[in-house]
């Protein structure tokens, strides 16, 4: 075996010699990119297995989907164990979609998050547990459930593109270490990555060369938790669901090339104090033409009206010729200001949503010659 890991590596290593052996483990990841923090942890789960051979640990490998598993974590173990010199294509196989890994006599079962099974939604006994980037969509109820039933070691890990997540709250329990590291640390990056990750880091040639970016500088460069500078929604409150609420509507915003949203939104007014305003996303993809739209709004079974961007007036028709309650917008000189004074003005709770996440964290202004 090819063993040559990056100091994250032997941290870990030292933690779980150091641990309690009657107790579990947590070791959470944060760090820049390219740090090495999924390839440090690859190599920590082989030496395990292969210090504990034929002893059938459970090892789950988890994402966010699982399609992200296969396409990215998956791709990230084998390249990991093709430079160590262990990779062998017999020990892959195929558990109906959902890929497993014996390594060293340990089976390592490769899943999603968004699998609905029992098994998945509830968590299972496990010794080793692994999710990689859980701040991107990762279901905290999901995680829990697994950690809950874990006997051993769980792992995670991410780029702290956020200053607020409900993983930050494991800083406060004894079994759990947070560890960080940065691009430096990783002693297999080649010069022309790093070029492209210094570009961030707002100098004075970076800024005249237009790669300059605090926000990705503080956290793919300098691994810091951050939120995106100027976010024009940045006071928001993430919650699981939408409780019953005193009015509601529907939002759509057409796209072609870029994703067609409909929203959900729930208002709870108060006598005194902001009122609360619920957004919910209920579908998120381009759509090429309205009898998709269509289509989608009447599998959601939507009987009240939905107010619709203008920029597709053919597309209204069409909907409504179909039977659905679409209503175009009337937009006016400072129509988009206007509403973000009003969003402003009341509590914005958003449900649970990696896609909804992601808008609200890049929506952002753009700052033009000061």
């Amino acid at each position: 075996m090819i063993f040559d890991p990056n100091p994250l590596y032997f941290t870990m290593a030292k933690a779980i010699e150091a641990r309690d052996k009657a107790s579990k483990l947590i070791i959470v990841n944060e760090g820049s990119s390219r740090s090495s923090k999924t390839y440090d942890t690859i190599h920590l789960i082989a030496a395990i297995c292969d210090h504990n051979r034929d002893k059938k640990l459970d090892i789950y490998f988890f994402r966010d989907s699982l399609v992200n598993c296969k396409e990215l974590l998956l791709k990230d173990f084998k390249n990991c164990l093709q430079l160590m010199g262990i990779w062998d294509d017999r020990n892959l196989k195929d558990n109906a979609g959902k890929p497993n890994y014996n390594l060293f006599g340990q089976l390592i079962k490769f899943r999603g998050l968004d699998d609905n099974s029992v098994q998945v939604k509830e968590g299972s006994d496990s010794d080793i547990l692994f999710f990689n980037e859980i701040l991107s969509g990762c279901d905290e109820e999901r995680v829990k459930g697994w950690v809950m039933r874990n006997r051993n070691l769980t792992i995670a890990d991410y780029n702290p593109r956020y200053s607020a997540h409900w993983v930050f709250n494991w800083e406060k329990r004894p079994d759990c270490i947070f560890t960080h590291s940065t691009f430096r640390q990783n002693r297999h990056l080649g010069i022309s990555v790093i070029k492209e990750i210094e570009a961030y880091e707002p100098t004075a040639e970076n800024i005249a060369n237009g790669t300059a970016d605090l926000f990705r500088w503080k956290v793919y460069g300098l691994g810091e938790r951050a939120n995106k500078e100027g976010l024009v929604f940045p006071n928001v409150t993430w919650v699981d669901s939408m409780p019953p609420v005193e009015a509601f509507s529907y939002g759509l915003d057409f796209g072609t090339a870029h994703n067609t949203a409909l929203v959900k939104l729930g208002i709870n007014r108060k006598p005194t104090g902001p009122h609360d305003l619920f957004l919910e996303l209920l579908f998120y993809s381009p759509t090429e033409n309205s009898n998709l739209v269509v289509e989608i709004v009447k599998k959601l079974d939507i009987t009240s009206h939905i107010w619709c961007d203008n920029n597709q007036p053919g597309w209204v028709s069409d909907m409504r010729n179909a039977g659905i309650r679409a209503l175009r917008t009337k937009k006016f000189p400072g129509s988009r200001e206007y509403g973000r004074q009003n969003l402003n003005k009341v509590k914005l709770l958003i449900i649970k949503n990696p896609d909804l996440r992601g808008e609200q964290e890049n929506f952002s202004y753009r700052v033009v010659d000061g």
